[in-house]
């Protein structure tokens, strides 16, 4: 079944995802599965998006041809530098293309969630107007 595209109906289904710690090999192969869970859902899923310009910068999902844009993360990679890549990548994004309707997800697992390095990414993400999202895996 095909839902509405809307950042809040993305949001539902990315929350209701549900990965081991095994799947944690790399963003990449986070973002294949991701990508397949979201093309359940919506129409027009893509990954690594060229979001045009002369960057040639790639939002990691896009839903919609620049309707709703999925950056992901792993919790595990996000030192200081990812982080500040990250803050550049989502203002660039949400500037750009997506005005609103950018998710920036980030699985890890429940160690990470409500630390206040996460609190403080969520915090300025939000302050951006950049939706947050957080996916915990499990032990498997």
């Amino acid at each position: 079944m095909v839902k509405e595209l809307t950042v809040s109906s993305v949001l539902e289904t990315l929350k209701t995802a549900s990965f081991s710690n095994r799947n944690l090999v790399s963003e990449k192969h986070i973002e294949g599965k991701i990508a397949e869970l979201l093309k359940t859902e919506f129409p027009s899923v893509h990954q690594q998006y060229n979001i045009g310009g002369y960057l040639g910068l790639k939002v990691d999902i896009d839903l919609g041809g620049g309707q709703v844009g999925v950056e992901l993360k792993l919790a595990d990679d996000l030192s200081t530098v990812q982080i500040q890549r990250l803050f550049g990548q989502s203002i660039y994004y949400n500037k750009r293309v997506y005005k609103g309707n950018l998710i920036v997800l980030i699985v890890g697992d429940e160690k990470h969630h409500n630390t206040p390095l996460m609190n403080e990414v969520a915090a300025f993400l939000r302050d951006i107007g950049v939706h947050y999202c957080y996916l915990s895996t499990v032990k498997k």
